[in-house]
């Protein structure tokens, strides 16, 4: 072996080494991240300065939140600036734990209370200073007797750019840490020649206690950042509940749409098309595809595009050839869900060919370190924020020459809901980095080439075995089949219909536990079937006069909504001129149908009713009646003629002998 694949072989080893312990480190925060989160936030902080020089020296302002009480102790803040970072490995070391090397300049304590002015807010001013540079004049906060602190590079102008890591350090009066944090302060030249393309995806999930609430949060913090390309991923299902309960979530989403943003279409809830093919529902993927796009046509009054689902952080991922099926035009994944990680490679960001099942789709994969910090971002989003933007400039810098575009998706896992402040600060960092371009992920999948800078072309997804749910697939294949029956009965009542086929859509959805999902489609099936529970018909029987006449039949309903039903109207010795099937719209607690008979003879005459949902053969309600046919015997019929016989002669008679009487008196 040569000494260059030597020394190149030694190279990749380090560097997975430092992945990978990078990696473990963020899956476990340590005590010192814990501390960091419960005793002090960052909510605001300078994020990108010029290269200092020897006449100017930049500033930058650190906003941090405590704990309350915090600031009315003698504690105080201490901020390290260390060296630029030089592998990604490293900075995610840096921010799981805080650098222990490389420090370059760090600040006197400064005591919190005085900058806090009495509030549980403290704003800090630090000056970055280029060797011969000046020293800030500035008070290091407003009414706070110090000067800011000069945090020293050792150089001057362009050479000063990097990423470096600020550490902001809390220690008690008695000097110990107790919160300790990593951020990054980007320090540019403002010439970029071919920046990185960010697509964010802001993804509208139903998860949580409170999603609605939670997604008009979000939508309102992009409203603040309109020219920031941002490509919105709403779950269609959570719009949809929105509009049912009289919410504006929808006329938010139509109106984030307006100023621009790009919209990715799903399934009505986040499902797995493989699985449920496999357990017999193939069609409720189309179901899912046409109601998803059905919900977001009708709310946003937007074009819809083809499929682009998500499956960050899900345990399987779907085969290509499922997605193909029902019109996907690319898919985003985690690069854990491949056989190689791009985001491990010189290629990371590059679109490629996913390779999945017996088919292929274009894909995006996400960097799973990333998704981590986004993750994370519930219990201190600006910083979260301020992390990923450190991470994704200095991935420019690394590689600052490439002529090919080059980019990267940034997509929650599936089921985390980032809090809108996180919104805020990524979006005002991505508009003022130079080494970054905001853009939406169709612009995104139309200026990144696939296999561009050297990256492969294909990938293959990772072989994922899913457990097996036999209860749940048995379970969603009743209660599909129970609705479908269910819809003719319904026909009058679409919007509950439409309520429950909705209801029984989302218990399909990756993001519930499968326990949780069984017993939605058990209830979805419990309420369908509590519909038609005490549906009932009369049994009274009926007497006719004669052989022909009408029943009045009564059908008792307790349903909440009209239902149409159909009868079949059963005897050997009656018939019905109407008809003996037909349907009947029942709108009220007690409908009666007049059913026009003929009785072949009289007496006593069996009658069976059946109730059916229209179109099938699932019996609701059933009854046998009787109907008395009164008798009349031909003798009677013939006294009856006669008696009219005997009295039409009379009157005639009686009128003949009347005229005579008159005219003989006349005469």
């Amino acid at each position: 072996m040569s000494c260059l694949n030597f020394r190149r072989l030694l190279h990749g080893l380090i560097a997975f080494s430092l992945t990978w312990v990078a990696l473990s480190t963020l899956s476990l925060p340590t005590a010192s991240a814990q501390s960091a989160l419960s005793s002090v936030e960052l909510v605001d902080q300078t994020t990108v300065i010029p290269a200092p020089s020897s006449s100017v020296s930049p500033l930058i302002h650190v906003d941090l939140l405590f704990a309350p009480g915090v600031t009315k102790t003698a504690a105080t803040v201490q901020f390290s600036l260390f060296r630029s970072t030089y592998a990604s490995s490293v900075l995610f070391q840096q921010i799981a734990a805080a650098p222990i090397d490389g420090e370059m300049a760090q600040s006197p304590p400064l005591p919190i209370s005085c900058a806090a002015g009495g509030t549980d807010r403290a704003s800090f001013t630090l000056g970055f200073v280029g060797q011969g540079g000046p020293v800030p004049t500035v008070p290091v906060a407003q009414g706070c007797g110090p000067r800011a602190p000069g945090l020293h590079l050792r150089c001057l102008g362009t050479s000063c750019t990097g990423i470096y890591p600020l550490v902001v350090a809390v220690k008690s009066a008695s000097g110990e840490v107790i919160s300790r944090f990593t951020t990054f302060v980007d320090v540019s030249a403002g010439n970029v020649a071919n920046p990185v393309r960010v697509a964010l995806i802001a993804a509208l999930q139903e998860s949580g206690s409170t999603p609605v609430h939670s997604a008009s949060l979000v939508l309102q913090a992009l409203a603040r950042h309109e020219s920031v390309a941002v490509t919105l991923a709403p779950v269609p299902g959570l719009i949809d509940l929105s509009a049912r309960r009289g919410g504006t979530l929808g006329t938010e989403l139509k109106a984030a749409l307006s100023s621009g943003r790009a919209l990715l279409s799903s399934t009505y809830v986040p499902v797995n098309p493989t699985w449920l093919s496999r357990s017999g529902l193939s069609g409720e993927v189309a179901r899912q595809r046409d109601s998803g796009r059905a919900t977001l046509a009708r709310l946003t009054a937007q074009p819809v595009g083809p499929l682009t689902p998500s499956f960050v952080g899900a345990t399987a991922l779907a085969s290509a050839v499922d997605l193909h099926r029902e019109g996907a035009g690319a898919v985003i994944v985690s690069g854990s869900q491949l056989t190689v990680d791009p985001a491990l490679t010189s290629s990371w960001g590059q679109p490629f060919t996913l390779i999945s099942g017996q088919g292929s789709i274009r894909a995006v994969a996400t960097d799973d370190r990333l998704t981590h910090l986004l993750d994370g971002a519930t219990a201190n989003p600006v910083l979260a924020a301020n992390q990923v933007l450190g991470f994704l400039a200095f991935r420019y810098r690394e590689s600052p020459g490439l002529a090919t575009p080059r980019g990267v998706v940034l997509a929650p896992s599936m089921g985390t809901d980032l809090p809108p402040a996180f919104y805020d600060a990524i979006l005002r960092g991505l508009a003022i980095t130079p080494e970054l371009r905001p853009i939406s992920l169709p612009a995104f999948l139309g200026s990144v080439p696939v296999g561009g800078n050297g990256g492969a072309s294909t990938h293959y997804a990772a072989s994922v075995t899913a457990e097996p749910n036999r209860a749940l697939a048995l379970s969603l294949r009743t209660s599909r089949a129970l609705w479908t029956s269910f819809g003719p009965l319904l026909s009058a009542a679409p919007l509950a219909a439409s309520r429950l086929d909705h209801r029984l859509l989302s218990a399909s959805s990756l993001e519930l536990s499968q326990p949780v999902a069984l017993a939605r489609s058990e209830a979805v099936r419990a309420e369908m079937t509590g519909l038609t529970k005490d549906l009932r018909v009369s049994t009274s029987s009926f007497t006719l006069t004669s052989q022909q006449g009408t029943l009045p039949l009564t059908i008792a309903s307790t349903a909440p909504h009209p239902l149409v039903v159909h009868l079949d109207l059963v005897s050997d010795r009656l018939t019905f001129p109407d008809g003996q099937h037909f349907n009947v719209l029942i709108t009220q607690a007690a409908t009666t149908v007049r059913i026009p008979v003929l009785a072949a003879t009289t007496g006593v005459l069996p009658m069976r009713i059946s109730v059916t949902a229209p179109g099938t053969n699932v019996e609701l309600a059933s009854a046998s009646i009787t109907v008395q046919v009164a008798a009349t015997s031909i003798v009677g019929k013939a006294l009856t003629v006669g008696a009219v016989f005997v009295l039409g002669w009379w009157w005639l008679s009686t009128w003949r002998r009347s005229r005579k009487e008159k005219l003989a008196a006349r005469d």
